[in-house]
């Protein structure tokens, strides 16, 4: 059993299967965690659910899924104050902190979400806005969206830092 859902983010279609295809018998319902995709034990714990007792009405094909990562890679160059007395390693870890809660965002970073970039540029900048003096993104820089099936996990690996 479970003391906590690890469900964070949902959204139901109606009328389309898991490939997308228009099926009007069908009801998708895709879930994720605030990290990501769920396992597949948790997605069948939720399936269970709308089994016993029974949920949804005869004639309605159910599937249950997990969203599908789709990793959004952030490029740049931060360019941290030397002044602001923090190290390269703190602001690093101020920024997976504040990825890491945008990504749980289940409105702006939900399932199906169209992905802003300049929001994504003022998360990094508002990590530390005492330590970082600039963000030059080179990616992404546009929106980035995703299929109704998709669920962003961010990775911010690439991203290079300067004290100044």
């Amino acid at each position: 059993g479970y003391t906590r859902s690890p469900v964070e983010k949902i959204k139901v279609y109606t009328g389309i299967d898991d490939t997308g295809a228009t099926d009007g018998a069908a009801v998708l319902v895709v879930l994720a965690g605030a990290s990501g995709p769920l396992s597949p034990a948790d997605v069948a714990a939720v399936a269970a659910n709308f089994e016993s007792p029974r949920k949804y009405s005869y004639g309605v094909t159910l599937r249950v899924i997990s969203a599908e990562a789709y990793t959004v890679a952030l490029t740049g160059a931060v360019t941290i104050r030397r002044s602001s007395g923090r190290s390269i390693a703190e602001v690093q870890a101020a920024i997976t902190r504040a990825l890491t809660a945008h990504q749980a965002d289940p409105v702006e970073s939900g399932i199906g979400a169209e992905i802003d970039d300049t929001k994504l540029r003022a998360v990094v900048i508002d990590a530390d806005r005492a330590a970082i003096k600039s963000y030059a993104a080179t990616a992404p820089v546009s929106p980035v969206l995703l299929s109704f099936k998709q669920v962003p996990v961010y990775d911010a690996s690439a991203l290079t830092y300067a004290l100044s």
